[in-house]
């Protein structure tokens, strides 16, 4: 199963990466992507970052059904909406399927725009976040382990 999550690092001493594994609602999870960092320096630095994880021991074959990359029109209502009215390209978002798994998407590109009245048509390009197959999880598992062993002197 994967997910996306917002992640909050407060401090100087504070660090994420790739392969990773963490806690979230009680449960083992990988980072396998981070995404959208965004930085807060006023005070304590606190960096925010979206990072799409997967559940450990988890079956995620059913993802391949799904197509790799999708082309479709989103349509921005610019009168409900902030400043922010697009998505920028490497924006991640959870898509949730009929089976109620969850799909992570990675937006690559802007094909096209246009306003139908006051809306904004945004024609985007997505591309699939597939999820790391049982050798990259297994080697993540295994490397959090040692990290967390500790050697002890014999003096």
């Amino acid at each position: 199963m994967l997910r996306l999550i917002e992640a909050q690092k407060k401090g100087f001493n504070q660090s994420a990466e790739v392969g990773e594994v963490i806690e979230v609602d009680k449960e083992k999870y990988v980072v396998i992507e981070i995404g959208n960092l965004n930085l807060n320096r006023f005070g304590d630095p606190i960096i925010y970052c979206d990072m799409v994880v997967q559940k450990i021991g988890s079956d995620v074959n059913f993802i391949y059904g799904y197509k790799k990359q999708i082309v479709f029109e989103y349509r921005h209502k610019v009168t409900e909406m902030n400043k922010r009215v697009t998505w920028k390209i490497g924006r991640l978002f959870e898509q949730t399927t009929e089976d109620d798994e969850i799909l992570v998407y990675r937006v690559t590109g802007i094909e096209s725009f246009r306003y139908d009245f006051v809306d904004l048509l945004v024609t985007y390009r997505i591309e699939l976040i597939l999820p790391w197959n049982r050798y990259e999880m297994d080697k993540a598992v295994k490397t959090n382990r040692l990290s967390q062993f500790k050697v002890l002197s014999r003096n």
